[in-house]
């Protein structure tokens, strides 16, 4: 048993001693750690909990590492350890009220140890729901499970950004826009100058142009989730669950809506995707945010625009070592030079 195990093992042991203190409802017998994720900032314990009248209940224990590399100390690292559990708190809170949208429960948070503990969510992956129902050979009633999913995720996505602190928060900074994609610009032409060949003076010309378009109004922000991705995203008959919230902060709204866009998206270049059904889907979620009009908004557009800049520099910076994954990379660095030049009226 190492270090981790062992100290996941004592912290059960002594929340099992008074489960009502950690919002754990019924009693419970003995306890099993089902997997455990070695990350590089943290180590993550799935631990299922067996209670007395059958059944389990399912917690993760989080312990954040110290990385002096980074400079960060052990106090910095317990703040942040703080920081994202009222996060997590607050959007629990937040959320309750509604019966279909889910964030984990807070079990509770031990800053001395670097650690906190949350019940896990219902549901599977969106990413992996998509993948199974988005088949060329996908059924239609498949097809229209991923369609009605999305939309649940729209919705749960908007009630996610209305906040009563949004009204409060200072107006989004398009200059962060302007850095964030001269630097992802700079990148990809440093490691892949053919990507952006003959390209790279009009994505900032449009950015230019872009800006000149938005209202006062349209720069105003919400917590965004800042990392609302498919795997970040579990859906079910229940309902969506919304999960992973350490990147959460004041950002524009456009930026979660695009994230999870531009990420399914993308899923309909991998082998035998109906790429109808994908674009049905992401016409669903924006229907289930406010509606397809949101295509149309220009910062929808600069972000979509951002995101796929983020992307091309993730591909020309991380080079596959086997020839089919550097085919795949090559491929999928094509078609989204495609996709950009497309967005950019090309």
């Amino acid at each position: 048993m190492n270090d981790f195990q062992k100290h996941t093992s004592a912290l059960v042991g002594e929340i099992l001693k008074d489960p009502e203190t950690y919002n754990l409802e019924g009693n419970y017998t003995d306890f099993s750690i089902e997997k455990i994720f070695l990350r590089r900032f943290s180590h993550v314990a799935r631990v299922a909990l067996a209670k007395k009248n059958k059944g389990t209940n399912v917690i993760y224990i989080k312990r954040s590492l110290v990385n002096l590399s980074l400079g960060k100390s052990a106090a910095d690292v317990r703040q942040q350890v703080l920081d994202e559990y009222r996060k997590t708190v607050d959007i629990y809170d937040h959320l309750r009220k509604y019966n279909n949208i889910f964030t984990p429960k807070p079990v509770g948070v031990f800053p001395e140890d670097l650690t906190f503990v949350i019940q896990e969510c219902p549901g599977t992956p969106l990413g992996d729901v998509i993948e199974k129902s988005s088949k060329l050979w996908s059924n239609p009633r498949q097809k229209s499970i991923v369609v009605t999913r999305l939309n649940e995720v729209g919705v749960a996505l908007r009630k996610f950004h209305q906040r009563p602190e949004s009204c409060d928060l200072p107006m989004f900074d398009i200059n962060k826009m302007v850095q964030y994609w001269e630097i992802r610009i700079n990148k990809i032409m440093k490691n892949r100058k053919d990507l952006l060949r003959g390209l790279s003076e009009k994505i900032l010309l449009y950015l230019q142009e872009g800006t000149k378009q938005i209202r006062p109004q349209d720069l105003k922000q919400t917590i965004a989730h800042c990392d609302f991705s498919p795997g970040n995203i579990l859906v079910s008959e229940m309902g969506v669950s919304i999960i992973d919230f350490t990147q959460v902060k004041p950002w524009s709204k456009f930026l979660d809506i695009t994230h999870l866009y531009h990420c399914i998206h993308m899923m309909s270049y991998k082998p035998f995707v109906d790429k109808q059904n994908i674009r049905t889907s992401l016409d669903s979620f924006l229907d289930g945010y406010c509606g397809k009009s949101l295509k149309d908004h220009i910062l929808f557009k600069l972000f979509v625009i951002q995101n796929q800049l983020c992307h091309l520099a993730y591909l020309s910076s991380n080079p596959d070592r086997d020839l089919r994954g550097k085919l795949y990379t090559r491929y999928l660095a094509r078609e989204s030079v495609k996709w950009l030049r497309r967005n950019l009226g090309e």
